[in-house]
């Protein structure tokens, strides 16, 4: 019976600090630059959608405005700082007054994939040094090798660049094949830099996304090299472990590391359960007492959801908090991959608003401050829920998913995830911490594969070669104990990161 009395005590003993990190306007960028898709043929959506991946990667380091390609009228691109084309319908009719432009070098350019072709003319050779011939199609591709990065690569068809005067063109990255064969992958001439495909979508975190990230900091003469690293403690409920909770903080506040930690406020048990449970963090001053002194110890609090579930819905496996997604409807498939199905609600932008005011409800209650930072639970929502978001918090943590517009409407099935090397505004309109490393697997970790401690330093060792100023972001579950995060924190550092605060990362 003293249980609860002493826990309430020693929970309210503890001062949680509010989160306070003033963002100046200086952290939205001021320039802008021009994104062009092709507007015109069959896929319009499909290009949209292509255009809002290459403009959330731009949004680093400009503010981007999106326009059809047929749009562009002569001397535009004079009005930005840079200009970046998305080819994706072969033979866009591109103006006249757009080519001319891109050859009198008006403005840095980064032309990703189709149609290059139309601006490889024979004056374009003898002053650039390299043309477009017809697809190559050289085999089943196995990595990109950028800046000594050796990056993943999914596709079988790159647009052929032909060397014909190495004095003019500088080959910067390569494919090669499985065979060992080496074919170039970008070029770049004067003011203009092509690469023969438009990877924006992500494939893992050595995705060659990340070799188009940084190609785009050239365009702005972004030099700066510099390598941090961010954590995310996650999905911590009510049901989380006082102590593994305060073990956790104690070792990355010894070695000076803030950290962000996930928190949803209600707990739901899984449906099988007879009764079935429903604890909230006002239930358990005993979590709230560690929550309060992980924040003492350098963390900043995300909000991560408010049941981490959906109700009384599979979504998908067993309705338990933690496990499921909460805004939007998946579905299990047959090889066990989840996709996205239908939203949660009819007017879900409403219901969003109302699912998230009662997460903060939950927090108020169990006396812990306000989060400024939102993390969708499995990143998973809507375009509108996300818009939501970004209304009500100063920044989120994300896998962005961004989906095709067709009539007027969002087709979720279309939605296409994107991670970013470093800190972004995306389409929905707020800055975007990145998560580009994964997690570690438990109970049993994995000793290499997906999940393994080796993979995450792996990636982060390649994000470090590929992007000269990136941000690798991890994130851990307190459950595993200390030994695993002690390997990868130790395994980071060692690759030459700094561990920063969010703050330090929204702050530019």
């Amino acid at each position: 019976m003293a249980r609860a009395p002493i826990a309430n005590l020693f929970a309210s003993e503890i001062h949680a600090p509010p989160w306070r990190c003033h963002l100046g306007p200086r952290t939205v960028p001021h320039k802008r630059v021009l994104v062009l898709y092709d507007g015109k043929g069959k896929y319009p959506a499909y290009a949209l959608q292509t255009a809002a991946l290459a403009s959330n990667l731009a949004s680093h380091f400009a503010r981007p405005v999106r326009q059809s390609v047929t749009a562009y009228r002569p001397g535009e691109m004079k009005h930005y700082a840079a200009v970046v084309y998305v080819g994706t319908t072969f033979g866009e009719p591109l103006p006249r007054g757009f080519l001319a432009d891109v050859r009198a070098a008006i403005r840095p350019v980064l032309w990703l994939g189709g149609n290059a072709y139309k601006l490889t003319n024979k004056a374009f050779v003898r002053a650039h040094g390299w043309r477009v011939l017809p697809s190559d199609r050289s085999g089943r591709y196995a990595t990109v090798r950028y800046r000594r990065a050796r990056l993943t690569i999914t596709t079988r068809q790159l647009g052929a660049i032909d060397i014909v005067h190495r004095r003019w063109a500088n080959v910067i990255a390569t494919a090669v094949t499985r065979s060992g064969r080496r074919v170039p992958w970008a070029v770049r001439s004067g003011r203009v830099t092509y690469v023969a495909e438009a990877p924006l979508q992500s494939g893992g975190g050595r995705d060659r996304s990340y070799a188009i990230a940084d190609l785009m900091a050239s365009l702005f003469g972004h030099k700066r090299v510099r390598h941090r690293a961010l954590i995310r403690l996650e999905d911590v409920g009510p049901t989380a472990s006082p102590t593994q909770l305060r073990q956790v903080a104690n070792l990355l506040s010894a070695r000076g590391i803030p950290f962000a930690v996930a928190v949803y406020p209600v707990y739901v048990g899984a449906l099988g359960q007879h009764p079935r449970q429903r604890i909230t963090l006002a239930d358990r001053p005993a979590v709230v007492g560690a929550l309060k002194y992980m924040l003492v110890k350098g963390g900043t609090m995300v909000l991560h959801g408010y049941t981490h579930q959906l109700g009384s819905d599979r979504n998908p496996y067993d309705g338990e908090s933690g496990e499921d997604y909460e805004f939007i409807r998946v579905r299990e498939n047959s090889d066990t991959k989840v996709s996205y199905a239908d939203p949660v609600r009819g007017d879900v932008a409403h219901w969003a608003r109302r699912r998230i005011s009662e997460a903060l409800a939950g927090i108020r209650a169990a006396g812990l401050p306000r989060p400024a930072i939102w993390e969708f639970p499995h990143y998973g929502a809507t375009p509108a829920e996300y818009r939501v978001a970004a209304s009500m918090f100063v920044g989120r943590f994300a896998r962005g998913n961004y989906a095709m517009r067709v009539h007027g409407h969002f087709k979720l099935q279309t939605l296409t995830e994107q991670t970013f090397p470093f800190l972004v505004h995306d389409v929905y309109g707020g800055p975007v911490l990145p998560e580009n490393l994964g997690y570690v697997i438990g109970p049993d970790v994995p000793k290499s594969g997906e999940g393994s401690i080796r993979s995450i330093l792996a990636a982060a060792a390649a994000q470090k070669t590929a992007v000269r100023d990136n941000v690798a972001t991890f994130y851990y579950h307190p459950f595993l104990g200390t030994g695993p995060l002690r390997r990868v924190v130790r395994g980071i550092s060692r690759e030459g990161y700094k561990f920063v605060s969010d703050c330090a990362v929204l702050k530019g």
